[in-house]
């Protein structure tokens, strides 16, 4: 295998998952380089543990190749001091471009850490409930980058919608499905503001109701109602 292309070995690569790549990138210093980037660009952690020694031994090569970090399925683990191994990580790590925090009940100063450490494109705090317009508004001014926003279940009202519109200039996409506290007048201005705005999650907020065709040029996800005879259907 040394002695490939190294396109060649690039497609092998991509076919192996994260463990067969850990025993590839000890084999040789060939290989070791060749597979570094794709080992470490979106590693998967499905405990605290794992994480946690991720984070301790990562070194600056790799914490440059790292652009990935999905810590949704760690989120029924989630301790006060998993809180100082996103701020150690983010302080490796400062390419990371994409971030979920889906469940994680991650601390707000951390979440400051995370903001100003990172140019982050695509960014999720769903279902975090301590998620809310204070936090939300101090947070934005730094998110001018973002592609993807999900902050759907949270505490966010108008306010926070208001800034996104002010802030993310370059938004395409955002959940705020489960926001029931957020009305038309905060989704108006989303879709006046962002003209890259091209979907946009609704679903369960029943506060929010528009007219017909006011909301044309975004795809537009409301859920799906039921009345009361498909409910006992």
């Amino acid at each position: 295998m040394n002695n490939l292309p190294g396109e060649i070995v690039q497609i092998i690569l991509s076919y192996l998952d994260q463990r067969t790549l850990a025993h590839i990138n000890a084999t040789s210093k060939t290989l070791h380089h060749a597979s570094l980037h794709r080992l470490y660009e979106s590693p998967t952690f499905n405990t605290i543990s794992q994480f946690q020694l991720f984070v301790t031994n990562l070194n600056n090569k790799a914490a440059d190749c790292l652009k990935v970090i999905d810590l949704s399925p760690t989120n029924h683990r989630w301790k006060p001091e998993t809180n100082g191994l996103v701020d150690e990580l983010v302080q490796k790590a400062k390419r990371i471009v994409d971030l979920n925090l889906c469940l994680c009940q991650i601390g707000f100063d951390v979440l400051v850490s995370c903001v100003q450490n990172l140019d982050l494109r695509y960014l999720s705090l769903n279902e975090n409930r301590c998620v809310d317009d204070k936090i939300m508004i101090q947070l934005l001014p730094r998110l001018a980058s973002l592609r993807g926003l999900d902050i759907g279940a949270t505490n966010i009202r108008d306010r926070t919608l208001k800034h996104i519109a002010k802030y993310c200039k370059q938004l395409e996409s955002l959940d705020v499905s489960d926001c029931q506290r957020i009305t038309e007048d905060g989704v108006r201005c989303l879709t006046t503001e962002l003209p890259r705005l091209n979907f946009l999650n609704l679903a369960n907020c029943y506060n929010v109701v528009s007219m017909d065709g006011e909301f044309d040029g975004v795809a537009v996800d409301e859920g799906e109602w039921e009345d009361e005879d498909e409910q006992s259907a």
